[in-house]
């Protein structure tokens, strides 16, 4: 169970909350959608050496609807679990902001139905506990983007959640709690 919770914490981190720097002018979301249509999987905690991602998202519009399908994976007592999430959202202010209400999960793995409903169970309190959320990118001189993160009430403040870079192709997933190979 602890591992369990650990990932949780892992999947609350991608999407949570650090300390501000001044980085500019936010991409509005369209616009961001707009400079990587050609490349719309958006990757979180690149690792160059296994060419791997520890999150991987894909945002597109329906009408004034953001939907997101966001991609994590653990390892769970030696087996591998892969969690899709399905989020609704709008963009306000120019931000994504994610309606933690509509989430939909997928527990997929060597699992058996009880493990699964258990974890479906958990990232579903995780979401909701962490509220909506908007997201805002700021461009990386490097390539990619900054990610910022705050709630959408405004009531807990704007802190960075990490880098986002956005590829052609559909990098591989790795697990939250395997270390990257490159350190």
């Amino acid at each position: 169970m602890r591992r369990i919770f650990a990932f949780g914490l892992g999947l609350l981190t991608l999407t949570a909350c650090h300390p501000t720097a001044n980085l500019g002018e936010a991409v509005p979301f369209r616009q961001l959608l707009a400079e990587t249509r050609d490349a719309p999987y958006e990757c979180w905690k690149y690792d160059a050496a296994s060419r791997t991602c520890e999150g991987i998202g894909r945002h597109r519009m329906r009408g004034n609807v953001i939907v997101s399908d966001l991609e994590y994976a653990a390892v769970l007592r030696g087996r591998t679990v892969r969690v899709d999430v399905s989020t609704r959202g709008i963009i306000h202010e120019g931000m994504a902001c994610m309606d933690a209400e509509s989430a939909e999960f997928n527990v997929r793995g060597a699992l058996n139905r009880k493990e699964r409903e258990v974890l479906e169970g958990l990232f579903s309190l995780i979401i909701v506990a962490m509220g909506d959320v908007c997201g805002s990118y700021y461009r990386r001189e490097a390539g990619g983007y900054h990610t910022w993160g705050r709630s959408a009430d405004g009531k807990k403040q704007a802190k960075e959640t990490g880098i986002a870079l956005f590829f052609a192709k559909k990098p591989k997933l790795r697990a939250v709690n395997a270390p990257p190979q490159g350190g």
